[in-house]
């Protein structure tokens, strides 16, 4: 093990029990399965909006301007 990853690892887990390690890296890997599953249904939302369409704005009488209506 490098001496980088030592002190990494020390700055981390220094003060913790064993259990309290363990602990945290249960709650680590339970923020990354809730983050995967939060990104999943952010991709539905989307492709679902996708395939109803959305609201197009029109332009009037097909200027690079609109009149205000």
């Amino acid at each position: 093990m490098s001496p980088a990853t030592f002190y990494k690892l020390k700055a981390k887990y220094g003060g913790m029990d064993l259990s309290d390690a363990n602990r945290l890296k249960q709650l680590e890997a339970e923020h990354a399965k809730l983050k995967r599953l939060v990104a999943d249904v952010m991709l539905d939302s989307v492709a679902l909006k996708d395939l109803l369409g959305k609201p197009r704005r029109r332009r009037c009488n097909g200027g690079t301007r609109c009149c205000g209506r």
